[in-house]
């Protein structure tokens, strides 16, 4: 069986290269640590929270 995937850069590759790829892109490889929680004082947030703390701002009026 042989594997395809699209790179970014240098376009289709296949065999071992598309699957490390594969795991990559999927997520496969990271790991979490606490480096982040330490830096900002409080857990990193998720782009839905962000977005929701930012939609919840007031609007200034336009001058």
């Amino acid at each position: 069986m042989r594997i395809w995937a699209m790179s970014s850069s240098h376009g289709p590759v296949s065999g071992d290269r598309a699957w490390l790829e594969g795991q990559v892109r999927s997520g496969a490889l990271e790991r979490r640590t606490d480096d982040l929680h330490h830096v900002l004082g409080h857990p990193a947030t998720t782009l839905e929270q962000a977005v929701t703390a930012l939609l919840a701002r007031p609007v200034p009026p336009s001058a």
